[in-house]
């Protein structure tokens, strides 16, 4: 059996309202609407947040 196998863990691209662009590793992303955040986690921690009225958009590349 071959045991050199890693997972891959997921980036997010996310661009700004001004044409920033940042890059986030993490397993998964949360959207708060009621307290209007965009909340990025890797191995249960909190790798980012953004305000979600200053994201333009924002993708998934695995």
């Amino acid at each position: 059996m071959y045991t050199g196998i890693k997972p891959i863990i997921p980036t997010y691209l996310v661009q700004i309202t001004n044409d920033c662009v940042y890059c986030v590793e993490a397993s998964r992303c949360t959207v708060d609407t009621e307290h209007g955040v965009i909340l990025f986690y890797k191995n249960d921690s909190v790798q980012a947040m953004f305000q979600l009225e200053n994201i333009d958009s924002f993708w998934r590349v695995i």
